[in-house]
């Protein structure tokens, strides 16, 4: 798409020097173009009504060109010519304006009156006086025309671009496609509405005195007045005078720069999103307000190109005339900020709405998983939507490939959730209570699918499902798993957990590595790269070491420092406690694993500091259980200055190659004693890691919690009681469902998959399941 002329773009916000400037380069662009002399007085107009852009240009405007400066050196000379306010004063104007308008006029009027007596205006109008193409008569007109009713030049019959102003939609044709729209085709509407404005103010007695010339700087001085207008809307936020100002705009035909026109539109889409009471009170001219934002939407578009900010409102104009492809597209451009989040995700919601109303199944989900690439953009809103048509309308009724859709949105879910409010639990059972209730509630329909499912209504609860469903059911509830074996006790499936593949695990290892080195860069004690660099070598080479040991593994990892300072406040000083950890480590030892602690240097001298007041020194006895951890290879001495947890969660990714067998007495799982536990009751909130899906999977299939029981004092008498490794992972879990022959002679199998949703604020062993049965071999 072409560019604008640069003298539109030069009123941008960004712009730093003056605005006589720009408007004067805007003049000295249009001297450029060498237009030919056209008729410029009232009677050769109407005999010659058609005319090209900026055709009244007369020749004594021609003349400028004689002037030393008047090309590149215009806009130099114009900026030094500044008037002082006391040296001009205002024209005295006519008392024929009209006193009726739509919006508010006496706030409107006020804006032009004060834009009229501005620094800004007068220094360019000064400088426009003294090359003879500006004067009192285009001031009069121009203030006049300003504050005249918007809508009365369409109210002459003669006016042949009214129809066609009415407005962009008809105009502006897309094809097939939004990138096959010019700018050149709006540009020549623009300039025939300038022609035809032209033409009316040269008939209008009330404006001009007949056989006056048209003033040729009428449009740049029309432009800056209303770019100037628009950098004050962003202060004043008043969208009815906004409504007013654009119905000027249009009447005219000028060209606005891009950033005066977004501040314009954003001051109307206040109307509708703040709920602004200024903006209320306009009364009947909601509609139109919002046909305006449209407006300036497709008049952005056209000139300048798509944008974040014209895009959402380009694509609700789409939607409205029913070509939902070509609002998918306008969206396309659009660049996610978090300003902008809500307004993008909001206007993909309409068109994916709108193919569904159409059921045009295969659109919608190819806009889905394109969504899926955008991160931020899809809502839970946007999978229900989604998964309510293919309900509805048939589609999960033993339709394999639709199956695996409805899988693929509940697993787009799971990636944004741990955990599913009850809220959304009902909406999806409602979704799909709706979407099977063909035939009557209780009976297997044609399909042979049985569903029992009723619609909630805001009192119900979900149901309690307790008993075994049929092979053949539709499943949908709250369900509450065995707590020794994890298994629902409706669909038979035993949740499990879910280890890390190779790819997972090298991904967070590297992560780690990552996140150790950013924290080692910002400590005070590391204040060269060098040193930075030494920290995360020392991780990688406890990483290596831990994995490539061969003579004898590790089954456990205990935090030391976590385990040393559990009991901090039954000591008067929250001292550190080595008997804590040796009771752990022998507890670990009687039931047959082999642990290794993980201890900062600090801790491992005589003496250390553990508070603002205290510094505690290691007796006898806990040196001798210090030097007894050494001795037996049960301890790894992080070094000073680095992260003892970046060390417990490289660990949990220590898998051994060589181990084929479980060696864990106990373990939840065989395929697990490939990782170690971590012994600690830290759940490291306060890494950024934390919100990674992978590392939430591996701290809850391999952190195990603890308490002690009893505690006395130097005595080595404390009772350990471990919380063990959860029997499955506390997420969202998709599971396949045992198979089972049918009943009649078809030969078929059902089977299915079933997914299991932890309910926010609920027990931790109570899910929200759903399964649909499939049937395979029949026939």
């Amino acid at each position: 798409m072409s560019a604008a002329p640069s003298g539109l773009r030069q009123g941008s916000a960004s712009d730093a020097r003056p605005k006589s400037e720009v408007l004067l380069r805007y003049l000295d662009d249009i001297l450029k173009n060498e237009l030919p002399p056209p008729p410029h007085n009232r009677q050769s107009y109407i005999e010659q009504p058609t005319s090209v852009y900026f055709s009244t240009l007369p020749s004594t405007v021609k003349n400028i060109k004689g002037y030393p400066q008047a090309r590149g050196d215009l806009v130099v000379e114009a900026s030094c010519n500044v008037v002082e306010s006391e040296r001009w004063t205002p024209y005295p104007m006519e008392n024929h304006l009209s006193t009726t308008s739509t919006g508010d006029p006496c706030s409107y009027h006020r804006a032009i009156d004060n834009i009229l007596s501005g620094k800004t205006f007068r220094t360019v109008q000064s400088s426009l006086e003294s090359r003879g193409i500006w004067s009192k008569d285009a001031y009069v007109m121009l203030r006049s025309w300003l504050l005249t009713n918007p809508s009365e030049i369409d109210n002459d019959d003669n006016i042949r671009s009214r129809k066609e102003w009415s407005f962009f939609p008809q105009h502006y044709k897309l094809a097939n496609d939004l990138s096959d729209a010019h700018p050149s085709s709006f540009r020549e509407m623009i300039t025939l509405r300038q022609d035809e404005f032209r033409r009316h103010m040269l008939g209008s007695t009330s404006m001009m005195t007949k056989g006056t010339e048209f003033p040729v700087s009428f449009f740049p001085m029309v432009q800056m007045v209303f770019q100037e207008f628009a950098s004050q809307c962003i202060i004043e936020r008043n969208p009815k005078v906004v409504f007013r100002a654009w119905k000027k705009i249009k009447e005219c035909g000028v060209i606005l720069n891009e950033s005066s026109t977004i501040s314009l539109m954003n001051t109307l889409n206040a109307y509708q999103t703040d709920g602004d009471s200024n903006a209320h009170n306009v009364g009947g001219e909601e509609h139109k307000m919002k046909q305006s934002m449209q407006e300036m939407a497709i008049y952005l578009y056209c000139l300048y190109g798509a944008s974040d900010g014209t895009a959402t409102l380009l694509a609700r104009e789409m939607l409205s005339q029913g070509k939902t492809s070509l609002a998918e597209e306008a969206l396309k451009s659009c660049v996610l900020t978090t300003h902008n989040k809500d307004d993008i995700s909001k206007a993909y919601f309409d068109v994916l709405e709108a193919y569904c109303k159409s059921n045009d199944v295969e659109a919608a989900v190819s806009l889905f998983r394109r969504l899926k690439r955008r991160r931020g953009v899809l809502s839970f809103d946007m999978h229900l939507l989604l998964i309510s048509t293919l309900a509805v309308n048939g589609h999960l009724r033993n339709d394999k490939q639709c199956i695996q859709i409805f899988d693929e949105l509940l697993f787009s879910i799971s990636m944004k959730v741990s955990k599913l409010e009850y809220a959304s639990a009902k909406q999806l059972y409602n979704v799909l209570a709706i979407g099977f209730k063909a035939g009557v509630q209780g009976h297997v329909d044609c399909t042979g699918i049985y569903s029992n499912l009723s619609e909630l209504f805001l009192a119900d609860d979900i149901p309690l499902l307790t008993g075994p469903a049929k092979h053949n059911e539709v499943v949908a509830g709250r369900v509450l798993l065995d707590t020794d074996t994890g298994t629902c006790p409706v669909t038979n499936v035993k949740l499990k957990l879910v280890s890390l593949d190779e790819d997972e695990r090298n991904e967070l290892h590297s992560d780690l590595l990552d996140l150790a080195n950013k924290l080692y860069a910002k400590s005070p004690e590391y204040k060269s790269t060098d040193r930075v660099e030494r920290a995360t070598n020392e991780l990688v080479k406890f990483s290596d070491w831990f994995r490539k040991r061969r003579s004898k593994h590790f089954t456990v990892i205990v935090d030391g420092a976590n385990v040393g300072f559990y009991m901090r406040k039954k000591y008067s000083k929250g001292q550190f406690s080595y008997r804590q950890i040796q009771a752990v480590v022998s507890s670990l030892e009687a039931n047959g694993e082999r642990p290794l602690v993980i201890l900062p240097h600090k801790y491992t001298k005589p003496g250390f500091i553990v508070s603002d007041r205290y510094r505690q020194r290691l007796d006898q006895d806990e040196i001798e259980i210090l030097e007894s951890l050494k001795k037996d290879g049960k301890l790894y001495i992080v070094p000073a200055g680095c992260q003892d947890d970046m060390y417990c969660m490289i660990a949990l990714l220590g898998d051994r190659d060589d181990l084929e067998d479980s060696t864990r007495s106990n373990g939840p799982n065989d395929q697990l004693a490939r990782y170690p536990y971590l012994i600690t009751n830290d759940r490291f909130r306060d890494h950024s890691l934390r919100a990674k899906s992978s590392f939430r999977r591996l701290y809850g299939c391999h952190a195990v919690h603890y308490k002690f029981d009893r505690f006395l004092g130097k005595e080595n008498c404390i009772e350990v009681q471990f919380m063990p490794a959860d029997l499955f992972v506390p997420k969202i879990q998709l599971n396949k469902c045992p198979s089972y022959k049918t009943l009649d002679e078809s030969g078929g199998m059902w089977t299915g998959t079933a997914w299991h949703f932890p309910l926010k604020n609920f027990p931790a062993n109570e899910r929200f399941v759903i399964r649909l049965p499939q049937m395979y071999g029949s026939g």
